[in-house]
């Protein structure tokens, strides 16, 4: 059985940038070196209705990051290595530049993705002799239901210290350089980033980005007692 999904190319690379950004790219740590695709129905902007969309999803062990972009079809889910998602932006985004250029917004580039024996094929729409790549779909441990768990704000655990205690609960929130992936995705939409409180301070925080981005950061976890978890403790001068 295969599945068919057919895309602006621009949309399919938009939505790739994003989940590069928060996809994981450590050579020991594979579980979360690519992105998970699948499709679904739901709202898009002012359309009426539901119409189809290409989903992805991808993390790091620090943030999660969720979008979806508009189509035609369904595909079946999967894990895209993070070197095929690359090797998908190199081949494409020239061949879109310069047909959308010569074309205009009127009749963009456009590709399929189909997904038959385990292989994905993307190839151009709109070409008479079309350019075609094709890539495994990974047989990979990508934690999907606890990304999702994550994007849902359904971490209920008390964040622990490096000790095991119960973290501090304050007006202290300590975030890693994770948080610029975020503002990265941000920066490229010209969007502004939103961060969800939960219940206590150190628990993972859900995010969003304009009206189909979602996502979740973890903070870090302070060993108890060593920093002020109600207010800044350094000095400052004038």
């Amino acid at each position: 059985m295969s599945t068919r999904f057919t895309i602006q190319t621009r949309k399919l690379l938009g939505l790739l940038d994003d989940l590069i950004t928060t996809a994981g790219n450590q050579v020991d740590e594979p579980t979360f070196n690519g992105i998970h695709i699948s499709s679904a129905r739901g709202a898009w902007g002012e359309e009426p209705g539901d119409v189809d969309l290409l989903v992805g999803i991808s993390a790091n062990g620090e943030v999660v990051g969720n979008t979806w972009v508009p189509g035609i079809g369904s595909i079946d889910a999967g894990f895209w290595a993070l070197i095929n998602v690359k090797n998908i932006k190199y081949v494409f985004n020239p061949l879109a530049k310069r047909h959308d250029k010569e074309n205009g917004i009127d009749d963009p580039h456009m590709v399929n993705i189909i997904v038959k024996d385990g292989f994905v094929t993307i190839f151009e729409e709109t070409s008479d002799e079309p350019t075609e790549l094709q890539f495994p779909v990974e047989d990979n441990d990508f934690p999907l239901s606890g990304m999702v768990k994550w994007i849902n704000g359904e971490s209920a655990n008390t964040p622990k210290d490096e000790d095991g205690n119960d973290a501090e609960d304050g007006a202290l929130t300590v975030w890693t350089p994770a948080l610029g992936l975020f503002l990265g995705v941000a920066r490229r939409r010209k969007e502004f980033l939103r961060l969800y409180s939960p219940d206590h301070s150190a628990k993972i925080h859900t995010a969003q980005i304009g009206e189909s981005w979602r996502g979740a950061i973890k903070p870090n976890v302070p060993k108890n007692g060593t920093i002020d978890v109600d207010k800044p403790d350094s000095d400052f001068f004038l």
